[in-house]
């Protein structure tokens, strides 16, 4: 209104007013629907891989379990400011100097992979059709098989600790992985695809002005699941053995979607090398050598 009582065109100033509002409204408009949670999951789409040999690769891959350390000491360190009027403050802070960091990765005999069913809820439609792809949300579960395995690991961890530590302080952090395992991935679940599925179709759709609506029509077909992929390790015990396998059969991975059901039973492809030896170091065995018998005990000589 200033600007149109300043100029006699006050009708062109209006226009011109109500053009850069719709163009403004236009481009949030725009933005908002496609950064929507929608136009993502149809955008990857476009590199979503079979969910078989994916979850093939997840179930058949050995877990890592690394042990990490990080050595710092904390040190008072001073700093200055400046005010608008110039005056100098000078203040101390405790600060952590980080010096050394070494990692390591823990052996063990065998694993095995027993997460068990992964079932999907892929009907839609009053069940006349399938989910067409997934968004999987994987997160990774490793632990020790027995109490033995346990009480390696802290040893383990304890001489890991022992032989890094350089400085006043550490922070251990286990840190578990499988390759190829990302936590956020897009699977595909059935070739056929439902009319105007895909992310050109909503560009279309959101051109358009009716985006609304058809995210009200896609919306059921976009399947989004969390599944957790369960390992254990054991560096005593054969996991893979017969009677292992007939002992954890309900813990077998499968698959079950789209009225199909696959199973993974084959044997981990880790293979199975006898206990893991685990060096005990005490007082007695670091003093006498040879003098100590493999529980650390001071052997007596009789003259």
């Amino acid at each position: 209104y200033y600007l149109a009582a300043k100029n006699p065109n006050t009708e062109l100033i209006t226009q011109i007013l109500f053009g850069v509002v719709i163009c403004i409204a236009a481009i949030i408009y725009l933005f908002a629907h496609f950064i929507s949670p929608i136009c993502f999951y149809l955008r990857e789409t476009r590199q979503a891989v079979d969910i078989y040999p994916l979850m093939q690769k997840i179930f058949y891959t050995r877990p890592a379990i690394k042990m990490e350390i990080q050595c710092y000491h904390k040190e008072m360190k001073k700093h200055t400011s400046k005010d608008e009027a110039g005056k100098t403050t000078t203040w101390e802070r405790e600060e952590e100097v980080r010096t050394t960091s070494a990692q390591e990765e823990f052996r063990y005999a065998s694993w095995k992979d027993i997460s068990g069913t992964w079932a999907f809820d892929t009907r839609v439609a009053g069940g006349k059709a399938d989910v067409p792809y997934a968004s999987l949300q994987l997160s990774l579960e490793v632990s020790f098989a027995e109490d033995g395995t346990s009480q390696v690991y802290e040893t383990e961890k304890e001489n890991f600790i022992k032989r890094n530590l350089t400085d006043e302080k550490y922070n251990f952090t286990q840190r578990t992985s499988v390759d190829g395992m990302e936590y956020l991935k897009m699977v595909r679940l059935s070739d056929s695809q439902p009319m105007f599925f895909g992310p050109i179709w909503y560009a279309i759709f959101t051109l358009l002005g009716v985006v609304d609506f058809y995210i009200i029509y896609i919306a059921p077909y976009c399947l989004e699941q969390s599944f957790n992929v369960v390992k254990i390790v054991s560096c005593n015990e054969d996991l893979n053995k017969a009677e292992r396998q007939e002992q954890d059969a309900h813990t077998i991975p499968t698959l079950r979607y789209n009225d199909k059901v696959r199973v993974f039973n084959k044997p981990s492809l880790c293979p199975y090398e006898g206990p893991i030896p685990c060096l005990l170091y005490t007082s007695d065995a670091a003093d006498e050598q040879r003098g100590v018998d493999l529980g650390g005990r001071r052997i007596s000589k009789k003259q």
